[in-house]
């Protein structure tokens, strides 16, 4: 009974946090709403909208990039979670669904305190760092902005080492169970990185102790390491129905493009913690935070990675506390993980792993693995705190922590009194070329804005002005207003000015309260030390009360930080009334219109608006947001973005009918439609109202969805293919590419006997995103041409799908008139969905037999 109390007990304390913390949100009248949330909301709501037409699961997605595949890439694979059918069955009674982050929140303490109590350390020093753990800084802002899936699937991270600490230690066949259990549900939960930083943990482990016990017992250490390994792998195969697919998508994933297999080494360090940057663990503005106000290494941030230096010295203690086994687990893994966070800073580190570890390259970055630093400070920190009190009551021990205390004060110290250096006033008021270098990239993004033709080429007013952006111009920061007034009518301008000068201003303001706060509660616990170490009237439960609620106030503040900025300018005003997604899913004017075309077509949005929330509609885009695009899609993209404009006959097999644009201008081969639409904005650029007006240029020259091809011309290499397809003078219909390694001997032999009918015609009977029906009339074979892009698992009856064009898919048609129906029905995703089926009910089966045979009375 006493050990049910305790669990209520942290689900309590867990609560009473959420509720301190989300109070804004708890009843769902308020959201949190960044660039990374709304592409997901659009997502979401197509494939609802799609569910509840088809009631299937769509596995290809068409509304961004001109179609991916879903459980593949990992879109939105909520469905695929098993506690999702859980969550989704409390929303369906009037839970919000942010709860469901919650949930996991509470999950996590319990987790951390599961383990704590494994390690027998007290209710309190648990309680201690189940707090840390699951409202450290990092936990709390990939919830805020936009990365839930992140947050939850760390939240197995205490359960998974707890299972295999527990495994080693009694391995029977509930912890077996468990272990295989939380591996497999963290992997379905879908944010592979996370998960795989958890393995390598786990891995570590394995070898630790096998090489720790070998020489005594090797039977033993063998039976141990092959029952983690087992459940390591039941795990594994609990989570196939996703990583099966995924595993097959990777080749074709910008994930696994570069000539390594993987990510390619720059693109994988891009998000490299420097090493200066560590001074954010223990003073959170030391770099700005994060939003418009972060000055730092990383391309930007949202947050600091703060931990606290008092907890990193309760950490120090407790490592000395823990058994010698655990102990060289906690230093390699502190070490390592601290090392790969560095990435491209320490680069010969990193490409150890990057090139010999399975799967590695496919990650980017580096930064992210610092969960597992932060996870295993936060198991020392509980151990630190449980060991504090009885060392400073122990003569021998207690002058020593002091003296400890006071250098970690006058670190902190010294640290403030060296942020005039650390702080970049040598960059802003004296060369001042972070000022200059800011203001023209965000004056040049404005002008890209006002670019109708998206040529790339301004007119001369637009170049002379930005040419007045000299390095010797940005002495003007100490009279910006001068500046102004030359250009008062460039309200673009005088924003990005006054915006920068804000931010510049802020940074030491709010780094010098940062620093005073952390000093004066460095000094309160200093003094709480002292008279705890000399007299008498504190008791040992009253001084760790005052500590850890100091502590924890510590990082309930840097986290309201997070949550509702105070002293810096976020990238968006991320709390918004759920009134705001509403309206994001509103239909406006331009909606309205766009809807209302019956045709298939693809349109191009060069308002600057948010990339994906036309799919919210069922509109398709050859644009979106997504992280594992495929490559040769992005291979096309990138191509464009050195050009500066869109090719006609590219347009024409992207299916482009609509170009948007908030300008009036011509746009070479399109007509303007005469109405002005109002266009509900979600993008990054300075707009002062909700709505922009919109304007809506009709393709010419636009092609259907399925045109037959008049000639083919047959070549041997994929990148001269799509070089041809981005040239100017490439006509779709006239003549098209077809890559002479993805055909047989016999198709090629078919292909050159075809003769062109134009009289031939094609008619789409039925489309859905799985299924397209459509039927032919020719008196001869021919080829159609699909502006659907080719993946594998697309199969008409006992057709060949081809590859045309290098991207999209291809089919010879047989004469006469014929019916045909495309099917997206990808083996793996059948195959991985019965394996994973049939290992959740073997793990079912499983525990009701431990239940009954009393195999898990002692777990």
């Amino acid at each position: 009974m006493n050990k049910y109390r305790e669990y209520i007990n942290i689900f309590a304390v867990t609560l009473i946090l959420i509720i301190i913390l989300f109070y804004k949100f708890i009843n769902g009248e308020y959201i949190f709403v960044s660039g990374d949330t709304l592409a997901p909301q659009s997502i979401k709501h197509a494939i609802a909208s799609i569910m509840e037409k088809n009631g299937n699961f769509p596995y290809w997605f068409p509304y961004i990039f001109s179609g991916m595949p879903t459980v593949h890439s990992l879109l939105n694979t909520n469905e695929l979670y098993f506690p999702h059918k859980i969550i989704k069955m409390l929303h369906a009674f009037g839970l919000p669904w942010i709860w469901n982050f919650f949930i996991h929140y509470i999950f996590s303490a319990i987790g951390m305190y599961s383990l704590l109590r494994f390690f027998k350390q007290s209710k309190t020093s648990s309680i201690f760092s189940a707090i840390l753990f699951t409202f450290s800084p990092y936990m709390i802002a990939y919830l805020v902005h936009g990365h839930g899936s992140q947050i939850m699937t760390a939240a197995y991270l205490p359960w998974i080492i707890l299972f295999i600490f527990k495994i080693h230690k009694k391995n029977n066949i509930m912890n077996f169970t468990c272990l295989s259990l939380f591996v497999g549900l963290q992997l379905q939960r879908g944010h592979i990185q996370i998960a795989y930083y958890s393995w390598m943990l786990v891995g570590l482990f394995i070898l630790i102790h096998f090489i720790y016990n070998y020489k005594t017992d090797i039977k033993n250490a063998c039976i141990k390491s092959s029952y983690a390994i087992g459940a390591l792998l039941m795990g594994f195969l609990l989570s196939l129905s996703i990583y099966y697919p995924v595993l097959n998508y990777t080749e074709y994933s910008v994930r696994g493009a570069s000539s390594d297999g993987g990510y390619g080494i720059e693109n994988a360090t891009q998000w490299s913690l420097h090493i200066k940057e560590f001074f954010t663990f223990i003073i959170p503005y030391s770099y700005g935070f994060g939003g418009q106000s972060y000055w730092g290494y990383l391309p930007f941030t949202d947050f600091p990675n703060y931990i606290g230096i008092f907890i990193i010295f309760l950490a120090i203690i407790g490592l000395f506390r823990i058994k010698n086994e655990y102990k060289i687990f906690f230093i390699l893994a502190l070490i390592s993980s601290l090392l790969l966070s560095v990435g491209k800073y320490f680069e010969n580190f990193y490409t150890l792993f990057y090139n010999y570890l399975p799967f590695f390259n496919k990650f980017r970055a580096p930064i992210f693995i610092l969960i597992i630093f932060q996870f295993c400070i936060y198991i020392l920190a509980g151990f630190g705190i449980g060991f504090l009190p009885d060392l400073l009551k122990n003569t021998q021990y207690r002058k020593k922590l002091f003296i400890s205390s006071i250098a970690i004060f006058i670190i902190l110290l010294s640290s403030s009194l060296y942020n005039s250096k650390l702080y970049p006033y040598h960059s802003f008021n004296g060369k001042e070329t972070q000022f200059f270098n800011e203001v023209k990239k965000n004056y040049h993004k404005s002008l890209n804005n006002k670019d109708l033709n998206n040529d790339g080429i301004h007119n001369e007013k637009d170049i002379s002005l930005l040419n007045e952006w000299t390095e010797s111009n940005a002495k003007l920061y100490y009279s910006y207003s001068k500046l102004i007034q030359s250009n008062k009518k460039d309200q673009d301008l005088e924003k990005i000015l006054k915006s920068t000068n804000i931010n510049i201003n802020n940074l030491k303001k709010n780094s010098e309260k940062d620093e005073i706060f952390l000093i004066s509660i460095l000094l309160l616990l200093l003094i709480l030390i002292y008279i705890y170490s000399n007299y008498s009237f504190i008791n040992k439960s009253t001084f760790l009360f005052i500590m850890i609620s100091l502590l924890c106030y510590d990082y309930l503040r840097v986290d309201k930080d997070i949550i509702e900025p105070r002293y810096h300018i976020p990238n968006k005003k991320i709390v918004k009334h759920r009134n705001f997604i509403e309206k994001y899913l509103e239909k406006d004017e331009l909606i309205t219109f766009l809807s209302s075309d019956s045709d298939k077509f693809r349109v191009l949005d060069l308002t600057g608006n948010n990339a994906s929330r036309l799919a919210a509609f069922n509109i398709e885009t050859i644009m979106g947001y997504h992280a594992a695009k495929l490559s040769e899609y992005d291979k096309i993209l990138k191509m464009i973005a050195e050009k500066g404009y869109y090719p006609k006959g590219l347009l024409q097999i992207l299916n482009i009918k609509y170009i948007i644009h908030n300008k009036v201008g011509n746009i070479p081969g399109f007509s303007r439609i005469d109405s002005k639409f109002k266009f509900n904005y979600y993008g990054n650029t300075f707009n002062p109202n909700e709505y922009i007006d919109s304007y809506v240029y009709q393709n010419n020259n636009f092609l259907n969805r399925l045109f037959f091809v008049e000639n083919v011309t047959f070549l041997d290499n994929q990148d001269l293919i799509l070089e041809n397809i981005t040239s100017d003078l490439f006509n779709p219909q006239n003549n098209s590419y077809i890559n002479l390694n993805d055909l047989s001997r016999d198709e090629i032999s078919v292909i050159n006997q075809m003769k062109f009918n134009p009289e031939s015609k094609v008619e789409i009977l039925n489309w859905e995103p799985d299924q397209i029906i459509f039927r032919t009339i020719s008196d001869s074979p021919q080829i159609l041409f699909f502006s659907e892009v080719y993946y594998p698992g697309w199969t008409v009856d006992n057709k060949n799908i081809i590859k045309l064009n290098g991207l999209f898919r291809g089919l010879i048609i047989d004469k006469g008139e014929n019916e045909y129906i495309m099917k997206f029905k990808p083996k793996d995703i059948y195959t991985g969905n019965l394996i994973s089926n049939i290992v959740c009910i073997l793990l079912v089966l499983i525990i009701c037999f431990g239940i009954y045979k009393g195999k898990g009375k002692n777990v």
